[in-house]
């Protein structure tokens, strides 16, 4: 959505706004007079132009968002062409008054690009470099490496191999994988987006009879904007090594993808937004049967959500768990004409017949752990919203960093998450 369709769409909310307090004042006279008469007139025939200039807008971002492929392929060779690395060297050196080593033309372009797209500079990002999520999103298939070994390989001079950076365990992504749903391009905070709680219903009636008049109940889900981010250094040294672009932005890309994972499967901490399994009361399960896990199945389907896009999100000890349980069990034994190797998840990925992935975003109780969770649901109803564009500043001035010849770098990115329907998921812990 344009700034300016946002701005057109103020303006006619506050019109409307003003005309609703004329009518009000006039109390429901048949005519309005004087200057309410004159006053409603002008606003009416500014609202139609507002209206106009609002489906203009709509239908210039349509064609936009549906234009060919082969349109725009200069801007899309830049987004593509951007390297992090590149552009946080660059305004590390102009900030401490060198010599720019580096070309940075484009990246600079994107960057005031992407500023004006989104409206202009937030005091949250103020002196940012303001940088594309496709840049963060590449990944760079690394090549075989086998180094020497035996009682001469200290003799062997040492390479430094960027290409083969080893990356900090992070949990497994699950959020894309099981369907949630990414909003970006974001323009504007907060964002509702409507949804009906309750419909109509068909009636049949005799000939002759009247239909009851009812209205669908409607609600909205609102999205607004959170500042999310980190704080690190990272060396001059390195952002000068030919593969410094995949180091830093696949670091930059697990950082956030974990991050966004979080709040999405759980969430609810201090200023974050409330995820699927702090939204929703978990039961305890206990041990795991195969009807508990055919009862969470179960509910969902009894409040009319489409299973067909149903999906479990697991920690790794659930799935341990249920991969080491008998599906059917009778005094305390499988049943004689079932194999024993029948157990409540058969294979690494899949649940009772719909995906299952793990990972220890889920939460966990006890300590020593006792119990872990598990959620069923349909993560098509999970919205994250994503203000498409990630701002990082380098900050050379740092004393404790300037210490250890260290570059600061702040990485902000606004994002939220909302459950649109709760009755989407249900989330247990079992004992494991």
């Amino acid at each position: 959505m344009s700034k300016r369709l946002n701005e057109l769409r103020a303006a006619r909310s506050k019109l409307a706004a003003e005309m609703q307090s004329i009518n009000t004042v006039a109390n429901g006279a048949a005519t309005l007079e004087g200057e309410a008469e004159k006053r409603w007139n002008e606003i009416d025939k500014r609202v139609t132009e507002l209206d106009a200039a609002i489906d203009r807008e709509r239908r210039v971002a349509e064609l936009i968002r549906n234009e060919p492929a082969n349109e725009n392929a200069d801007e899309r060779r830049a987004v593509t062409g951007f390297n992090v690395a590149t552009a946080m060297l660059a305004q590390c050196q102009r900030m401490r008054g060198e010599k720019v080593s580096v070309d940075d033309g484009m990246e600079r372009e994107v960057s005031t690009e992407l500023r004006n797209r989104a409206g202009g500079v937030d005091p949250a990002f103020a002196g940012g470099l303001i940088v594309p999520m496709s840049a963060l999103r590449r990944e760079q298939r690394a090549l075989s490496y086998g180094a020497g070994s035996g009682s001469g390989k200290g003799l062997t001079a040492e390479e430094y191999r960027p290409d083969q950076f080893i990356p900090e365990l992070q949990a497994v992504s699950l959020a894309g994988r099981l369907g949630v749903q990414f909003l970006t391009d974001l323009v504007g905070s907060p964002l509702a987006l409507p949804k009906i709680t309750a419909g109509m219903q068909l009636q049949f009636v005799a000939e002759g009879s009247a239909f009851t008049p009812a209205e669908p109940t409607a609600d909205k889900v609102s999205v607004s904007a959170k500042i999310a981010g980190a704080v690190t250094s990272i060396s001059p040294i390195l952002l000068q090594q030919p593969q410094a672009q995949s180091i830093v932005s696949n670091h930059l890309l697990r950082v956030a993808a974990a991050g966004l994972d979080r709040v999405i499967f759980v969430g609810g901490g201090s200023n974050e937004p409330s995820g699927i399994w702090d939204t929703l009361t978990p039961s305890n399960l206990g041990e795991p049967t195969w009807a508990d896990v055919l009862g969470l199945i179960e509910g969902i389907e009894i409040d009319n959500v489409d299973a067909s896009t149903l999906g479990f999100a697991l920690h790794p000890s659930v799935k341990r768990k249920l991969r080491s349980t008998p599906k059917v069990v009778f005094g305390g034994s499988p049943y004689p004409d079932v194999p024993f190797e029948s157990f409540i998840m058969e294979n690494a990925n899949t649940l009772a017949d719909y995906p299952a992935l793990s990972s220890t975003t889920i939460p966990t109780d006890g300590s020593p752990i006792t119990g872990a969770g598990i959620i069923a649901g349909a993560f098509g109803e999970v919205v994250a919203g994503v203000w498409e564009s990630a701002s990082i500043l380098l900050n050379p001035y740092s004393e404790a960093d300037f210490l250890r010849g260290q570059i600061g770098v702040r990485v902000l990115m606004l994002c939220d998450v909302a459950v649109k329907r709760e009755e989407a998921f249900r989330a247990a812990t079992i004992t494991i």
